[in-house]
This record gives C-alpha cells, structure tokens and sequence, in this order.
C-alpha cells in the first residue's frame, strides 16, 4: 500500500482528465477564451488565456500577456484605439457585458478584424470583478462583407431594374436603377408588395409567374407598373428563383420599355409588331449555361451576331459566332463570372462583326444561380459604343476647342464651393491670376487676388446681393496678379447652384481679363475729353470770329478819327492827352481781339523760315525788362538748330506771355530758364503723348521753380478766360494764346507741374524740310516817303470808306472811292488817269476783293494790289488773298502802318 500512497486518487485523475480535455478544446475552437480581473483601484490583468489561439490569433506568448496585459493594447490599430478604451471603460464602470470589433496590426505586421466579447462575473461589493470573455478573427467575414458590398454597390449601377422579392411579392432588394425607375427612396420600396406596383391588368399575372418560376426556374414577360406619382410605364422582366438569405425569392431584371409601349399605342400596332419594336432596341441581351453555350438572347444580340432570329444561335458558343478573333477573349470573362459567381460589369472590349466591321462594344455580365445557390450560367448585356467613344473623342476635341478659345479671348472658368469653401479654376483663369497648382485655393484665396481698392465692396456685393438676394454675379474689378503683381481688370460673370431643398451650393462662372479694353476704353475718355475741349475752344474762335469782322471795322474807324485828330494844329495839350487814351484804348482792345483770334487759330499770320535761337535772341533783353530783375532769367540753345516755319510774332507772344506767367506764380526771387533743342518724336514717345505725330520737332521749353499748377487746374489751363489769379490781374487769354498759336503751327504742347516743384510748358514745333532753309531776315526800317501816287479805295462801310481817304490824303495820295465793286468798276472805265493802287476790301456784296481786282487788271494791267478785311484769317484764305504774293493789311490798323504798307505794296515789283 506505501507504494501506491502517490497515485492519484480516482476523483483526481478524472479531474486531471477533464483539464486536459478542456485545454485541447480551448486550443482546437478558433477563439480565444480568457478570464482577467478588475481590482477596486482599477488595475486589469489576464487570469488565463488559451494558449493556442493566442499564438495563432494575437501572434503572442500566453505567459507574456499573462504578465502584461498592455500588449494587447499595443496591437490595436490607432485609429480604433480610443474608441476601445472608451467602450472598454464604459462597460467596467457599468458593469454591463463589453461586445465591440476593432481592427490589429500583429507583431507579422498582418492586418486583422477581431471580435472581442466579454461578461463580468457577480462580485461581493469591493471585490475584485472576473471578466470572462473571448477573441475572434473576424477578418475573412469581414473581407467578405465588403465584397457583398462592392458586389452590391455594381449590381446598382447595371443599366437594367434587378429587384428580389420573396414568393408572396414582398421585396427584399432593389437596385438604384429599380428605385430611380418607380420614384421611391429604397426605405419606402421595401415596405411595397409586388401587387402596389402592377397595374390591374397585371395584377392576375401573378399566380402565372409563380407556376412558371416552380415549373421552369425563369420566366420573362411583359408588365406595367405604377410610379410614386401614379404615372404608368411598362417593362420588359426576366425573373428566376433564387434564395435570400437561404429563403425561395425570386430575382428579376426589368428594362423600361414604355417609349416602346407609346410608339405601339401611337401606332395602333399589333402585338407581334410592338414585340418587333422592344427586341429591335439598341440594348443587346444573352444568358449562357455554364458551358458557355447560348441558351437565349434579344433580337438585337442576334442580328448582331449575324443571325436572322434568336432561336437560329441556340446552343452555339462564342467560337461559332462571328466574331472568332475575340471569342477566346470573351470566354475568359465568362469563365470569370462563371466560377467566382461575381458580375462582371463595364467590359469594353473590341469586336468584329460578321461584316467584318470593327467596332467597341460594352458587356456586363452576371452570374444565373439555381435554387441551391449554384451558378448554372449567366446573363449580359451589351452595347454598341463605338459611336460613344467618337462622341466622346470629339467631345475631347470640343473641350480642347473650348479651352483654346477660352485661352485666346483670356476668358477662364471657376468654381467657388460655398458650403466647401474652396475654390476651383481653369487653366486660363490660373495664367489670368498668376498662380499654380500650389496657391490656396479657397474663396478667401481668390478674395486676396483681388485689389485692395475694390475687395471690399466685392465682399459686399457677393454677400448681400449674390448670395443674400440669389442675384446674377456680373462685375468688374481689378486684381493683383500673384506671381508678377501686375494689375490687370477682369470681368466675372457667376450663377449660384442650389440643391434639392434650395440650399446654395456654388457660384460657377467665368473671368475675362479686360485690362485692355479698360485701357482702350481710358483711351477713348482722354480722346472725348480732347474732342470735347477742342469742340469747346472751336466754338469760342467761331464766336471770336464772329465778332472779330465788326469790332475790327469799329476800331478803325476809332483809330483813324483819332489819327487824324491828333494832327490838327488846333488839337490843344489837353484834348491831345485825351485822344492818346482813346488810342491806347483802342490799340488795347485791338490786341484782345488778336489774342482771342490767336486762341482761335483764326489770326493773319505771316509764316516765315527762322532759327528760333535768332528770334530768342533778338527778344532777349525784352524779356528781361518785361520780367522784373528780382527773376533770373537764363537761355539755353542747340547749335545747329532745326529751321521752323512761323511767324515770328507768333514766337514772341509765346516767349512773353509764358515768361508773364512763369513771373507771376514766383513770390520773391525765383528761375526761369528757357530751353531749345532738336527733337526727334518716336512711335512709343508719341503713343506716351497723345496728339503728337511721329517725326522731326524743334522743342522749346519755359520752365519756372514758381508756385506750380494744382492738378485740377490742368486741364483747363488753356481755356480762355481761365484764370487763377486775382480780379483784375489777368484776362485769362495769355496760355489760350499760346495754346492757339501752337496748334495754328501744327505743334504740339504739353505742360508739366506740381504744386509747390514749379511748372515747365513743353512747345513742339515741326522741323521744316522745304526749300530755302536759309535764314529770312527782315528789311531794316526805313524813313517811309509821302505818296503821290492814286488810289482807287472800295470799301463797303462808308465810315471806314470816309476815314480810309481821310487817312490817304493826309499822306499825300489821290484817292478814288468807290462803296461796291460795281461802282469800283465804272469808275475804273471812265478814269482817265493813271490808278496805281487798287484797295480793296475782301468780302463784299456783288463779288469778293480777288474777283474785283481781277476786273480792274482787264483795265489797268499794271495796278497794284492791296487786300484789307477785318475777317478772321480762315475767311480770308478762303478768298484767295493769303495766297504768297498777295499784299494784305488787316484791320484796324494805324497810319504808320497803312503808310509802310502803301509804300512797300508800290515800291516792289511784283503786284
């Protein structure tokens, strides 16, 4: 007996037995059973793991997670990590059962889906809790549950209505298609029966169906249903018994085939010819056995593959088909469905027809199962798409097009997400703003594009007008291009788009870069802006010209009078010193006429060849008297100076009156310098100065360090009658002057100031080319004689006809007068003398001065010829008389110059 005091006791060895048992059972099932314990201060560890299925589950060694349990933790895949230990503490805390799946990453590095369950054993108030629970690999479900849900998510993109209802009609699938047909949400179609959606005519098909599902497996037929909104529409449905969730169903594939069904009640068609109509459309249909072999197909399939009806392919493979070049292709996709019992769906493959045409064509195809769940076939259908894919080939070349002609009108295109907040643009737009692939593109990176000037009131316009009032987007603005910070102008034009329950969701539309026309269009303003100022200063030398012709007369006859008061012996100091300010009176006024007329363009001028740096010089010391010493005057010349054509007058005023008012915007000491230079305008200096032809100009420049001229003053500077001076020191017609002069000389002047940094006036005068360059140089005066000579005067105003003889006969002459060139002529045929000198006023009644004096030279072909009018000169040219060679006195005009004229006109010897 002592030897056997060590063998185990029978209760033992059964005991020992059962444990050995248990861990075999343990380490077999493919879960992991454990026990761990939750102490009252909240520590966790493991109590007991199964060996086995730890190692192969966790890839762990039980005595290691024994000894810590933070290995666990350690493998769970970081993005579920949170979530398990909020679950985790949840069900400690509560007490409650812990059930959760959670993906880990093994120490192999393999990705797994595990189940993890636990239950908390009844535990005495502060005793430690036993958690008994297990470990599941769930990955192969949940990999094929994903692949349920791929496979589902194809079935809803097939082009045809794929439903599966139980044998009483309930439904239990719908595909999008099936939904998008009857109008319902999928929730509201799976709480309908088969009979809601039958029209009455139908309805007492349904037992029939069901005989021919029991009998043959399929079926296919024709159906009407209703819509959601009650609309009727038909279907062409092929149906089989299947198994949902190893339940009898039925599954059906259904094609909308009501624009069939119109066209057979349109028609009045027969039966058999609607039947003709809905087997002839372009969608192509087959179903195959698990050999390969047709078992049925659409009278489109056939005629496609070259037969005359479907029943002439029955039980052929694709080999026998007429396209044989890819019948090996077509049946590895087959085998395909075939054995993986997965739809194949969107195949593009080529083919051949039995015509030999090569053509695209687009397949999918699904397995056909049998109540046991086998695949014994399949069903495709496809399509002709070459005629898509050329669609769609010149749909790319349209859109190449498009962005083309976007690129060549700078117009590009965007899209702003409202509820996003981002922003897309086109490849246009993106050269129109500068930027690249890596600018913020959001809408506030499009709003910090946008000029400082104008973001703002953009903001506004987009927030209270587009999206607050739905408006149009249709505005201009300027932005700052990102990658050279040039501004340029766009013009954007949008429209909002809304979802179903109107709320915004994006603002499309297009920008144009407009920086040219903007610029085009500035350039047309500042030309209006010079018509309008041209138009404005021709209407005042209109009127000036208007009234020159009569207050000149006026003057005259003032002059005269005066002239001729002056020599009377009787005439004592007193009334002399009176007539001396009638005369300086009168000579006054006779200069604001002149200048009004120079402002206008409409003086007499006597253009002559000159070097300006002689006529400057020769004005010089005038100039310095006329500016006062506390102003330095100082003058800078070109040698070899470019000749001009002007009247030398004409320079003079121009030197005086700008010195005047270079003088008068000087307080105290100051410059004025004059400058004259040769001057060669190109084309980009001349688009820079508008108004300004391209060539040769003698440039003259009067520059001050004076007071300046204020910019809204600019533009107006050679307004006549503008003036910025004090009542009473100025007319206002001094730079009106000057302005007028230029443009009578086809120059040019611009004018250059700011206040406070002094004023330069720019005059452009064009360099003369002509013959007789050479300088002109003016007689020098001489002690003019008394004439003796006779005069026949016309005159069409008797008081200036009375004072003009007056005025001859003080000089000595004989005068005839005549007040109309007829009475001019007669007098001419009776004369029996000799008349030296006709003079003779320009615009008459009966016949102007030049037609006068060519009747008088009939008569006296030696006279000469004097021409006088008060007219403004572009009247007077148009009479002839400014001709070279035509001796002229313009009105009024004084006794010493009528004397000096009379005597160089009968003197020279020309006429």
């Amino acid at each position: 007996m002592e030897k056997n005091e060590h063998l185990p006791h029978p209760s033992e060895k059964q005991t020992l037995e059962d444990k050995n048992r248990f861990e075999r059972m343990v380490n077999t099932i493919p879960v992991m059973l454990y026990d761990s314990v939750l102490d009252p201060a909240g520590t966790s560890r493991f109590l007991y793991v199964a060996p086995g299925p730890c190692r192969e589950i966790l890839e762990l060694d039980p005595g290691e997670l024994l000894n810590d349990m933070g290995l666990v933790w350690n493998l769970i895949h970081p993005e579920d990590l949170e979530r398990l230990y909020q679950e985790d503490l949840a069900a400690n805390l509560e007490g409650k059962v812990f059930n959760s799946e959670v993906r880990i990453i093994t120490p192999s590095g393999r990705l797994k889906w595990l189940r993890i369950n636990s239950k908390p054993n009844p535990a005495s108030p502060g005793e430690p809790v036993i958690w008994s629970g297990f470990l599941q690999d769930i990955t192969e479900s949940r990999k094929a549950e994903e692949e349920r849900n791929r496979l589902a998510n194809l079935v809803d993109v097939a082009p045809a209505a794929i439903t599966i209802h139980d044998p009483d009609g309930n439904f239990l699938y719908a595909n999008q298609k099936c939904l998008d047909m009857h109008g319902y949400t999928r929730e509201e179609f799976l709480a309908l029966n088969l009979h809601e959606l039958d029209v009455p005519e139908t309805v007492v098909l349904f037992e029939e169906r069901k005989r021919q599902i029991e009998q043959h497996g399929s079926a296919s037929f024709e159906v009407s249903h209703f819509r959601k909104d009650g609309s009727i529409f038909s279907l062409h449905v092929s149906i089989r018994a299947t198994q949902w969730e190893n339940k009898p169903a039925v599954e059906s594939i259904a094609v909308d085939i009501s624009e069939q069904k119109r066209v057979e009640d349109a028609l009045h068609e027969s039966r058999n010819l609607l039947h003709s109509v809905v087997e002839n459309i372009p969608i192509r249909i087959f179903w195959k056995d698990s050999e390969l072999n047709y078992l049925g197909c659409n009278t489109a399939f056939a005629e496609a593959a070259g037969f005359s009806c479907p029943e002439d392919l029955l039980g052929k493979d694709d080999f026998q088909m007429g396209w044989q070049e890819q019948a090996e292709m077509y049946r590895a996709d087959d085998q395909l469905v075939i054995e993986s019992g997965v739809p194949k769906l969107g195949i593009i493959e080529p083919q051949t027809t039995p015509a030999g045409e090569r053509i695209t064509v687009c397949t999918s195809k699904v397995p056909l199962f049998d109540d046991d769940n086998k695949v014994i076939g399949l069903l495709g259908i496809y399509e002709d798409i070459t005629e898509r894919l050329k669609a769609e080939e010149e749909l790319k070349e349209s859109e190449y097009f498009f962005k083309e002609s976007q690129r060549s009108a700078s117009i590009g295109s965007y899209k702003a997400d409202l509820v996003g907040g981002y922003w897309e643009s086109s490849e246009v737009l993106d050269s129109i703003f500068g930027i690249d692939e890596s600018y913020n593109r959001s809408i506030q990176g499009w709003m910090d594009l946008v000029h400082l000037d104008d973001r703002e009131r953009l903001e506004t316009y987009l927030s209270e007008e587009i999206i607050g009032q739905k408006k149009a987007f249709a505005k201009e603005y300027r932005i700052i291009r990102h990658n050279d910070g040039e501004t340029r102008w766009v013009y954007g034009l949008g429209a909002l788009t809304f979802n179903r329950d109107g709320h915004k969701l994006s603002l499309l539309g297009t920008i144009q870069d407009i920086t040219d026309q903007k610029n085009k269009e500035e350039e047309r303003k500042t030309l209006e802006n010079q018509l309008q100022q041209t138009q404005r200063i021709e209407a005042l030398g209109r009127l000036a010209g208007g009234v020159a012709h009569d207050f000149n007369n006026m003057l005259s006859i003032i002059l005269g009078h005066v002239e001729i008061a002056k020599r009377k012996e009787a005439v004592s100091p007193a009334l002399h010193q009176h007539l001396d300010q009638i005369h300086n009176a009168a000579k006054r006024s006779a200069d604001i006429v002149r200048q009004l007329l120079a402002f206008a363009r409409r003086q007499t001028v006597t253009p002559k060849i000159l070097d300006l740096n002689d006529t400057i010089r020769g004005m010089f010391t005038m100039l310095k008297r006329l500016i006062g010493e506390e102003v330095e005057l100082a003058w800078s010349c070109e040698n070899m100076l470019w000749p001009v054509k002007v009247d030398p007058g004409q320079i003079d005023q121009i030197l005086a009156n700008l010195c005047v008012n270079a003088r008068d915007a000087i307080e105290g000491f100051g410059e004025i310098n004059i400058e004259v230079i040769n001057k060669h305008c190109d084309g980009i200096f001349c688009a820079e100065h508008k108004g300004l032809s391209r060539g040769d100009y003698v440039l003259l420049s009067v520059t001050d360090n004076g007071s300046g001229i204020e910019e809204k003053n600019l533009e107006k500077i050679f307004e006549p009658f503008f003036t910025t001076k004090g009542v009473g020191q100025g007319t206002g017609l001094g730079l009106a002057t000057v302005y007028g002069i230029v443009k009578q000389n086809d120059g040019y002047i611009d004018v250059q100031s700011k206040p406070g940094e002094g004023t330069t006036f720019l005059i452009y005068f064009p360099r003369f080319t002509g013959e007789n360059v050479g300088s002109q140089v003016e007689p020098g005066a001489s002690l003019v004689e008394r004439g003796k000579e006779t005069v026949l005067l016309v005159e069409d105003e008797p008081a200036i006809l009375d004072i003009g003889r007056q005025l001859l006969e003080l000089q000595g002459y004989r005068v005839l007068t005549a007040e109309t060139p007829g009475e001019a002529i007669r007098l001419a045929e009776e004369y029996t003398g000799d008349i030296h000198l006709l003079m003779t006023d320009v615009v008459m009644p009966e016949m102007n001065g030049r037609q006068l004096a060519k009747k008088i030279l009939t008569l006296y072909p030696d006279i000469k010829r004097l021409f006088m009018s008060g007219y403004t000169a572009d009247v007077i040219a148009h009479h002839g008389v400014l001709d070279d060679g035509i001796h002229f006195i313009h009105k009024p005009f004084s006794l010493d110059d009528l004397t000096t004229k009379l005597r160089e006109v009968l003197d020279s010897s020309g006429y």
